[in-house]
């Protein structure tokens, strides 16, 4: 198994096998949502202390999306600050859409990085399996095309000040 080295989760090359398989699986009933989270203010974090300190934030994240997900789908990394979490269960978009926000609001919060306080939000964009021959690499782009269309960019600024509380 392949794994992040920032976040410890399975990467992105695992994640298309596993939505490979989930959608093999799913063709006659489609039940695969895709989530891509992003979570702001981790490359500001690096930007202002150092990678360690961003290191250090991705892996609380991680901690609590676990939690959040446990058991009801498979989370990846993509990058740092930005997860990917398959659902199979979630029949719809609606519902999908619904979790998502549920994981949302578990994530956003303050975390401790060293000795500060930082406030991060986190955004997201979903993508739902329909059934039709859509390639993985087509339900990530609908998922970013979501996200982007919610109001926000696909990356986060890889500069700036990390709000501190």
């Amino acid at each position: 198994m392949v794994l992040d080295t920032f976040s410890g989760l399975p990467d992105m090359e695992i994640l298309q096998r596993r939505l490979e398989q989930l959608v093999g699986a799913q063709r006659e009933s489609p039940a695969v949502v895709v989530l891509l989270l992003v979570v702001d203010r981790v490359h500001a974090v690096a930007a202002q202390y150092d990678v360690s300190a961003a290191q250090q934030l991705n892996g609380q994240l991680v901690a609590r999306l676990l939690r959040v997900v446990q058991g009801e789908g498979n989370v990846f990394c993509s990058a740092l600050g930005r997860f990917v979490v398959v659902l199979s269960g979630a029949p719809d978009e609606v519902r999908g859409r619904r979790d998502g926000e549920a994981i949302r609001a578990q994530l956003c919060g303050t975390y401790i990085v060293g000795t500060q306080f930082v406030r991060v939000d986190v955004r997201f964009g979903v993508a739902v399996y329909d059934g039709a021959e859509t390639a993985v690499e087509r339900l990530l782009a609908r998922a970013t095309e979501d996200l982007e269309t919610q109001g926000g960019r696909q990356d986060p600024p890889e500069s700036g000040r990390a709000e501190l509380d």
